[in-house]
């Protein structure tokens, strides 16, 4: 329910020496509790529960750029209003602010102070320290500096700098390549802004004035407008119109004159009430279940109380409400849920956490040695349970706020080396045992990347800084890529290695309107309501409609390939309180702390759920009574303090002594006679190291190497098995019982290049020597499988493969039909037809399957730590169906008179029953290889472990799975997808979207559950350097 962090926004701004102004605290401030709320794709807003600030951004057009993209727009700040008139109104009236530009601008004061109102909705005090410097505030990683023209404040994260010329306007944003985004004043007016990447049109936005901004336009290079208007009444900014001529609609209080009402494009209404000071009171929005609000409640001891909707008491305080409890930065040192369970941080002088303690005491501590880089670097990390990581920052210059290095939670070392710019130039695991590189342009745009096995990949761009060709390694199947873009510098069309061709074409807010193919393969088309959900999506499966409530949640699903309407329902706290198909409806209920506590199906049975004070799910009853003594089965999950998985069992029939499933699982190394240590900081790993199946006593150990791999483990499920790979995580050999029963070579893309193995020009694996050939279409989707007589052919809705429709096998079809998304953002399965019998699985809210219907009965899932079925038990009892895998995912058994009928298996991949393959995501899993049959969509040029587009979770499948297809993630903690990937482990990584050899869109498939514009949309040959993808503002 709660967001925390930065987004980009902006601020109001004025010019000037002016009397001493102090900053406030508004914008999205790190390390800052925020509450979101659902306005449109292009408008957000949020509430900061310590200074009850409204923080509204919108997103009116965006400059590519070579870096990072520039967003233009506005931010409205409520806290703004209670300044008085020492700032005067922004460039949208009153609280209102362009998100950069206009009103990002630096204040001297008298003191010879400054007061910086930053591009991220922000104010800094900075104060003199001798002549030209300056002491940053906390919260600002940054230096600024007196010039003889101005001021100029450098960020150490990016490099980049800004510069504001002698009025405190921002002049130019340059990046650590020197590429700089200008910012052009007319009579102390911002009449243009031109960015980094893409023809003149495309990087260029110009601004028209009536005393406040009215317009915002752009001419593409190929001659296309497209505008954004902006309407006032008595000066205060009553309404935005987009692109494509849709309003958002804004009131306000006329004696205040706080902003009290945000009406979508969509017609749908949000109502803010504040106090005296400007902080917000209640948020209130529409839902079938009647008026939602939201409302607060500040007091002086610093303390802040939340009841959320479902709290209808007319005094909240009669009510279950969150509170909580504030430092002396506004920021929330402890936080109690309606349970009182709390939770707590404290923080650095730069506003970063130092400590985080959990539901259950237990205790992260961050780094940041005050020897390093003053204290604003993280230096290490220390789990709850004693696994440590650490960075290393040995560099000057431009990389000097950049790890030269580090060790992971297992001890092993990563280095890093950076040019002059700050750029990376290489990424190495274990003392440069296995070394990814990357050169670059003079402007910062790629030119090679070469893999640890010394594989190049060139890139090629053109004069408008737009990587255009990719050409692969030699040695390989795969063949360039050819890359066009549109008139506003959005991906138009690629040209895979196959010499097929994919075109996008967008409404003038950048939304994809159509997706065509230089083969046969039908358009995908998508229209959007005025918020920008997806209102409809047509295929080769037909068209999909969607509904909405105010909130922008699905209410209903249609598609014209089966399976009727799917409807949802919710509460006024927004959880998912029904789902119904043509079955009937299953209904969910949930505590006052909206954890699911029951999920009742339509033939009525039961299922019940518990929590530990960490709000991790403990227990789950299948078909029980309301006292819980009576159940088809029984899960139960306990966890360390770090929130990791310890043990997870399954009871049947009533009686917690008959267990059908039962591992223990230790993160340190296993010593004999000893148990397994809680908390350790001299051996816990972060790392599963054994295992022990309590229903026989046997002990598996685990063994990993350097680049954490899985190299070795013993006694599991009776076998020993060992494992090898190339450096760039491709495995090369499979020991069982010390006899190798598998090797594979590959070539210089990393494909399977041993016998029998081939792939196409863009990367796709179109023959197997257990499997036959296989063909794709220009989407990528693979159509057909021909295996000697037998013939298989797939059919999808959307542009990628998230969504298997059908595959039909001579006369025997079985076909899918899906819903929600699930917590990964993957399309849930709702109901699939085999054999002219309608099966549905029934799922908790998110998404976990908790049971198969198939008419003839229902099964219950008993699932292991990383939610892969290992067995089925019926409404009796009776075990139903038992499987069986090796540690890399491989079915070795599958047992019972239901086990042929369950699609799902290992990590819950869907099973594709002719290759034994699981589709994942947007991918298929070939688990006897332990490669995907197509290249990842996302290329993470400085990543050793990924280096190989084919290999699954990086060789890693104990401890990491990958349910979208694109990358691998550390499993959940049950039924919860952790935050933020590798909070442990530092992780550096340049990534290409589409990038590598296959060029591609990340498009979910036009599912709109998970976003409010439907599509996970990242098309574009963009690049970036992720070297703060843990901590860094």
């Amino acid at each position: 329910m709660l967001f925390s962090g930065g987004a980009i926004v902006a601020l109001p701004a004025q010019a000037g020496t002016a009397a001493v102004l102090t900053a406030q605290f508004t914008g999205a401030r790190p390390s800052a509790t925020r509450i979101p709320f659902s306005i449109s794709d292009k408008v957000s807003a949020s509430v900061d529960v310590a200074t009850g600030n409204l923080l509204v951004t919108t997103s009116e057009l965006s400059l590519p750029g070579i870096q990072s993209d520039l967003q233009l727009g506005l931010t409205y700040n409520s806290l703004r209003l209670a300044a008085g008139a020492a700032l005067p109104s922004g460039s949208a009236g009153a609280g209102w602010a362009m998100r950069v530009g206009q009103d990002t601008k630096v204040i001297l004061n008298s003191d010879n102070s400054v007061l910086y109102l930053a591009p991220e909705g922000r104010e800094g005090l900075f104060k003199p320290a001798g002549t030209t410097a300056y002491t940053a505030p906390a919260g600002f990683k940054v230096a600024m500096v007196k010039t003889s023209t101005g001021w100029t404040i450098s960020d150490h994260s990016s490099n980049t700098v800004s510069t504001f010329n002698s009025t405190g306007q921002l002049v130019s944003i340059k990046d650590r390549n020197g590429q700089s985004a200008t910012f052009t004043y007319t009579a102390g007016k911002l009449s243009q802004v031109v960015s980094t990447r893409g023809g003149a049109g495309a990087k260029t936005a110009n601004f028209t004035w009536l005393g406040s901004l009215v317009t915002i336009a752009q001419a593409g290079d190929d001659g296309t407008p497209r505008s954004v208007g902006y309407t006032y009444t008595a000066g205060k900014l009553t309404k935005i119109t987009d692109p494509t001529s849709k309003d958002t609609v804004f009131g306000y209080d006329a004696t205040t004159g706080d902003l009290t009402t945000i009406t979508n494009g969509a017609g749908k209404q949000t109502a803010i009430q504040y106090d005296v000071s400007h902080r917000v009171k209640k948020v209130t929005q529409q839902n079938p279940a009647g008026s939602a609000g939201t409302r607060f409640t500040y007091y002086s001891n610093g303390e802040t109380y939340v009841a959320d909707p479902n709290n209808t008491a007319t005094n909240p305080v009669d009510g279950p409400q969150t509170y909580y409890r504030l430092n002396a930065q506004e920021l929330v040192v402890s936080a109690f849920d309606p349970l009182d369970r709390s939770t707590a941080k404290t923080y650095t002088a730069f506003n970063d956490v130092a400590t985080s303690t959990n539901g259950v005491s237990g205790v992260t501590t961050f780094g940041y040695d005050p020897a390093v880089n003053g204290g604003e670097s993280l230096t290490g990390v220390t789990s709850a349970t004693g696994a440590k990581s650490s960075a290393a920052y040995a560099n000057t210059g431009a990389s000097k706020f950049l790890p030269s290095g580090g060790t992971d939670g297992q001890g092993n070392n990563k280095l890093f080396t950076y040019d002059g710019a700050g750029n990376q130039l290489t990424s190495a695991n274990s003392v440069a045992t296995a070394t990814s590189k990357v050169d670059y342009n003079a402007d910062g745009t790629l030119n090679t990347s070469t893999d640890p096995r010394d594989n190049v990949t060139v890139y090629t761009a053109n004069a408008q800084n737009q990587v255009t060709n990719i050409t692969p390694p030699s040695g390989s199947s795969l063949a360039p890529v050819v890359i066009a873009y549109d008139g506003f510098g959005r991906l138009q069309a690629v040209r895979d290695g196959r010499g097929l061709r994919t075109t996008y074409a967008y409404d003038r807010a950048d939304r994809i309107k159509t997706i065509q193919y230089s083969d046969t393969t039908p358009d995908v088309a998508f229209t959007y309501d005025g918020a920008g959900n997806v209102l409809t999506r047509t295929d080769a499966s037909g068209t999909t409609t969607f509904t909405y409530d105010a909130q922008n949640r699905v209410t209903s699903r249609t598609s014209t390939s089966g399976g009727g309407t799917l409807g949802y329902g919710y509460d006024k706290a927004g959880n998912l309180t029904s789902k119904t198909d043509p079955r009937g409806t299953t209904a969910y209920t949930y505590d006052v702390a909206n954890q699911v506590v029951s999920m009742t199906t339509p033939n009525g049975q039961a299922t019940a759920f518990a929590y530990d004070a960490n709000g991790k799910r403990t227990d789950t009853w299948f078909n029980t009574n309301t006292a819980r003594t009576t159940f088809a089965a029984h899960t139960r999950t306990t966890f360390d303090k770090a929130g990791r998985i310890s043990r997870t069992w399954t009871s049947r029939a009533s009686n917690d002594a008959t267990k059908v499933y039962d591992t223990s699982l230790c993160y340190s190394p296993y010593v004999a006679g000893q148990a397994c240590p809680s908390a350790s900081a001299t051996t816990d790993s972060g790392v599963i190291r054994w295992s022990v199946n309590n229903l026989n006593a046997a002990r598996s150990l685990y063994s990993y190497d350097t680049s954490n791999r899985l190299t070795a483990v013993t006694n599991y499920g009776g076998h020993n098995y060992a494992y090898a790979y190339d450096k760039a995580s491709n495995r090369t050999s499979t020991k069982i019982d010390g006899v190798q029963v598998q090797g594979l070579a590959y070539n210089t893309a990393n494909q399977i290049s041993s016998a029998g193995y081939s792939h196409d020009a863009a990367g796709n694996r179109t023959a197997d020597p257990a499997q036959g050939t296989f063909t794709y279409n220009a989407a990528g989707q693979m159509t057909g499988r021909t295996n000697g007589s037998t013939t298989t052919s797939y059919s999808y809705a959307g542009g990628d493969q998230n969504e298997l429709v059908a595959t039909t096998t001579g006369a025997n079809t079985t076909s899918y039909v899906y819903g929600q998304n699930d917590r990964n953002g993957v399309p849930i399965m709702q109901s699939f037809i085999k054999n002219g019998q309608t099966s549905y699985l029934d799922t908790d809210p998110t998404g976990s399957p908790i049971a198969l219907n198939t008419g003839a009965g229902v099964d219950y899932y008993t699932l292991d730590n990383q939610g892969t079925p290992t067995g089925l038990v019926n409404n009796t009892g009776t075990v139903t169906a038992t499987y069986t895998y090796d540690p890399a995912g491989k079915q070795m058994t599958a047992t019972g008179a239901s086990a042929t009928t369950n699609p799902l298996r290992y990590t819950q991949g869907l099973l594709d029953e002719q290759t034994g393959w699981l589709k994942r995501g947007v991918r298929f899993h070939d688990t006897t290889t332990a490669n995907w049959t197509a290249q990842d969509l996302l290329s993470q040029l400085l990543k050793p472990n990924s280096a190989s587009r084919y290999s699954y979770v990086a060789g890693n499948p104990v401890n990491s799975i990958d349910p979208r297809g694109l990358e691998d993630i550390p499993y959940p903690d049950e039924y919860d997808l952790p935050s933020e990937y590798d909070k442990d482990d530092f992780e550096f990584d340049l990534a290409v979207i589409g990038g590598g050899a296959t060029i591609g869109t990340i498009v979910s498939g036009g599912s709109p559950y998970g976003g409010i514009a439907g599509l996970a949309v990242g098309v574009g040959v963009a690049f970036w350097a992720d070297t703060c993808s843990m901590w860094c503002d």
